[in-house]
């Protein structure tokens, strides 16, 4: 089979996810990725691109249960100054990197006036200029094609991302040698870069470089400019922003991670941090030394809970 079939059924019917599995694995480098893959060179009907998508295979995995579930923040100031809801993603790769457990780690890097891109940070300085979360989607599979060889990396994703580097470690060792640990980001669903920043937010008299930041807070998305000005959307106003592939994804806490982390459920200033495997286990081991964390109980799980099970009901 060819990509022309992967095309019509995947890509052109709105359920692509961008993940750069089919770019990264094809033999020919013929397949090209921005905002979704496409054809660049001469296909050969391999179906390499096509065995690599867990969405074509109509792939499922059964999720990896919570092993300890609680909240926390870093005391490393500049990763909780740049990071998101406390810089718990950003200390854990630092101390895996200090620790010599990784090479490397795949991160998305931008500043919402500019698609984002994905990098492959190998030095603390590299973690910290991807600190944040940036609305849009990468390619994050497309860097594996950059790592030296023996090199080990830590992968951070949105839910659908990690399914996809779950389904390649599932079905080629090389890729379970070089990829140490999944880092999951919870997710409702994620934004069309090009509608919402060049569409709605620029159509509100706003210039994408006059932007400082920007996140989502109970249901509103806020826009913080340099000049100290807020501007804020209800997400419902953002409907039409949203990738067509987030309509389809069930996944709302990565059950597929190492380690899922998000804002659900904590205090301000701390993240949700999930633990679901020994790997998971093992790099929060080598990070808990820089990070304050403090118990969640029942009352505050269930809102992870609530959102996790709203997903998989509006969605599958």
């Amino acid at each position: 089979m060819s990509f022309e079939k992967l095309n019509e059924d995947v890509i052109e019917s709105g359920l692509c996810t961008g993940c750069g599995a089919c770019a990264y694995v094809c033999p020919t480098n013929a397949i090209s990725i921005t905002k979704k893959p496409r054809l660049t060179g001469r296909c050969e009907g391999c179906g390499t691109c096509i065995e690599s998508c867990y969405i074509f295979k109509g792939e499922t995995s059964n999720s990896l249960d919570r092993l300890k579930i609680f909240a926390a923040y870093s005391k490393i100031e500049e990763a909780k100054k740049k990071g998101q809801d406390g810089g718990v993603v950003t200390t854990i790769l630092t101390s895996l990197l200090n620790k010599d457990m990784i090479d490397c780690a795949a991160v998305v890097v931008g500043n919402n006036k500019d698609r984002p891109n994905v990098n492959l940070a190998r030095s603390i300085e590299e973690i910290f200029e991807a600190s944040g979360t940036k609305y849009g989607t990468a390619p994050i599979i497309s860097v594996l094609d950059e790592l030296d060889k023996n090199e080990r990396v830590a992968m951070v994703g949105t839910p659908c991302q990690i399914k996809a580097l779950r389904s390649l470690m599932k079905n080629n060792s090389k890729y379970r040698e070089s990829i140490k640990y999944l880092i999951g980001l919870f997710c409702m669903k994620n934004f069309d870069f090009n509608r919402l920043f060049k569409g709605k937010i620029s159509g509100e008299d706003i210039k994408l470089e006059d932007i400082e930041k920007c996140d989502i807070d109970k249901g509103v998305f806020q826009v913080f400019l340099i000049n100290g000005k807020k501007i804020e959307f209800n997400l419902n106003e953002l409907k039409g922003c949203v990738r067509n592939s987030c309509n389809y994804c069930s996944d709302f806490e990565a059950e597929l991670a190492d380690i899922s982390v998000g804002s659900v459920a904590s205090e301000g200033g701390y993240s949700t941090i999930i633990i679901r495997s020994s790997n998971g286990l093992e790099a929060f081991d080598v990070s808990k030394e820089s990070l304050n964390f403090v118990s969640l109980n029942q009352e505050d799980i269930s809102i992870v809970d609530k959102l996790t099970s709203l997903k998989k009901d509006d969605n599958v």
